[in-house]
């Protein structure tokens, strides 16, 4: 998975690769957590479930919601919060609470359907700040899908 986080407070500007062990989502910065991932070897109509889990790295926050972009690729590298908030996310679920130390399980059934790109967005609440852990702290989002397996007839 490629992941960052952007924020509202500077909108055009990418987080620094050194930074990125950390991804904020929500504070008063209007931080949100991207994380996108590529879905290969799914075909359509196979998924019978799919699990968005989230590594905590902070203090116990609300991750507020959980958003999608659909067939959407996030390079990490340039990504900032205008493009993708520009990019029409769709709200998906509540997140729950995001804690250090314990992975938060999202139910992502329905939203990952087959091969492509998805990206997830964790918004945050604006009060307080959740924080996910984050490929380069060795402790990435993951996306566990489990589908039907094909019966040949006898």
């Amino acid at each position: 998975s490629g992941d960052t986080s952007v924020t509202a407070a500077q909108p055009d500007v990418p987080q620094p690769s050194a930074e990125r062990t950390a991804l904020p989502a929500g504070g008063p910065s209007g931080a949100v957590a991207v994380l996108t991932f590529e879905v290969s070897g799914v075909a359509a109509g196979t998924v019978v479930d799919a699990k968005l889990v989230l590594p905590g790295a902070g203090d116990a926050s609300p991750g507020g919601t959980l958003a999608v972009l659909q067939n959407t690729w996030v390079d990490a590298d340039l990504a900032s919060y205008t493009p993708v908030m520009d990019a029409g996310p769709a709200a998906v679920t509540d997140v729950g609470t995001i804690v250090a130390g314990e992975s938060t399980v999202v139910d992502v059934t329905g939203v990952v359907t087959s091969d492509g790109f998805v990206t997830f967005l964790v918004l945050g609440t604006p009060d307080q700040m959740a924080v996910l852990a984050s490929s380069e702290s060795g402790s990435p989002a993951t996306l566990v899908i489990t589908i039907e397996e094909a019966t040949l007839p006898d």
